[in-house]
């Protein structure tokens, strides 16, 4: 192993290196895996609104909204930890645009029926797009 490589992560562990070394390898990777997430869940966004292939491909849109928002509350709760003022990130506008995106999602969990049949939860998702911005300004 590297000595150099070895001295500038000793002590730190590699979940903290995702969330906060831009120079390492992992944080580069993550940034990557979740632009992927954003680009994939945009793409099943956009296909949900198109006939047929909202009824065709329901169940394919549905795992990747599962999938994309597993990495994104992954991407969220670690940006969270990982925040030298975690009140001051909760209440951000990056972290209200990572906490907007994924809830939705989690609120369909709950089965609430009142939102059910609103398009409030879709229009949350879109909030979705500004993750794009946030991932373009590291």
């Amino acid at each position: 192993m590297n000595t150099a490589h070895h001295l500038d992560h000793a002590g730190i562990s590699l979940a903290e290196r995702t969330f906060t070394r831009p120079t390492s390898k992992a944080f580069t990777r993550w940034v990557a895996i979740i632009n992927f997430w954003i680009l994939i869940s945009c793409l099943s966004l956009a296909g949900e609104t198109v006939e047929p292939y909202a009824t065709d491909y329901a169940n394919t849109f549905k795992l990747i909204e599962y999938l994309a928002v597993f990495f994104f509350t992954l991407d969220y709760l670690g940006n969270l930890y990982y925040a030298k003022d975690r009140v001051k990130y909760f209440f951000s506008f990056w972290g209200l645009v990572d906490l907007i995106s994924i809830l939705p999602t989690y609120l369909t969990f709950l089965n609430l029926s009142s939102l059910q049949g609103t398009k409030v939860l879709r229009v949350l998702r879109v909030v979705r797009v500004l993750r794009v911005l946030k991932m373009a300004r590291v």
